[in-house]
């Protein structure tokens, strides 16, 4: 899969999608109860030099995913960045960071709240461009991270 974009310079960067509950969608995302919320967790599918670098990705990927158009991926393979975190260590951040965020407002949580077991699990390629000192996404303009939070093995391979 690969959301839709325009830019043939732009990077798509590999996101593992986890299908879940709705529920364990707000909880990440961090959305109120009763809001709309899609049934897959985004994480990143490749490594990044901090742990809270992945979360905050994690979170706007996963709040914006019900937003954007994905189609099936071309065979462009130029322009792909490598997948360099597997699937077992994708849904290990995923329950890290929806237990760091469940935490950040209260103590006492129950850390099997934040255990997720996935109905279906599947790569998602998004295109980001390069923007001084950031990668922003091609499609919302919302989604970013510095090029500095990617681990230097990986950032020599993608960017």
């Amino acid at each position: 899969m690969a959301i839709t974009a325009e830019n043939a310079s732009d990077r798509l960067f590999p996101f593992w999608t986890l299908k879940t509950t709705p529920e364990m969608v707000r909880r990440l995302a961090s959305l109120p109860a009763g809001s709309a919320a899609g049934d897959r967790i985004i994480i990143p599918g490749f490594k990044m030099a901090n742990f809270e670098t992945v979360r905050r990705l994690s979170q706007r990927m996963t709040a914006v995913f019900p937003e954007l158009t994905v189609s099936t991926l071309e065979n462009d393979k130029r322009r792909l960045a490598p997948v360099t975190v597997p699937l077992s260590e994708a849904i290990v951040l995923a329950e890290m960071s929806i237990y760091s965020v469940l935490t950040s407002n209260r103590s006492g949580v129950n850390r099997e709240s934040a255990t997720i077991q996935p109905e279906d699990a599947g790569l998602l390629y998004a295109p980001f461009h390069r923007d001084n000192y950031f990668m922003i996404d091609s499609v919302l303009g919302a989604v970013t991270f510095e090029q500095g939070a990617v681990d230097e093995q990986t950032s020599a391979e993608i960017i």
